[in-house]
């Protein structure tokens, strides 16, 4: 996880098999990298049980 995609080496991204990125709105500018896994892993779950 990184904080954007100029925060990923080049090297990595290009290793991953897909990118992701969570929305926001409001004021808050970035997620701790603890609670941006849980949104990841909680909208697998919910993806996973339709």
């Amino acid at each position: 996880m990184a904080k954007d995609l100029t925060a990923l080496a080049r090297e990595l991204a290009a290793a991953c098999s897909r990118l992701v990125t969570i929305p926001g709105t409001g004021k808050i500018e970035s997620l701790n990298v603890s609670v941006a896994a849980g949104v990841l892993l909680w909208e697998l779950v919910m993806r996973r049980g339709q």
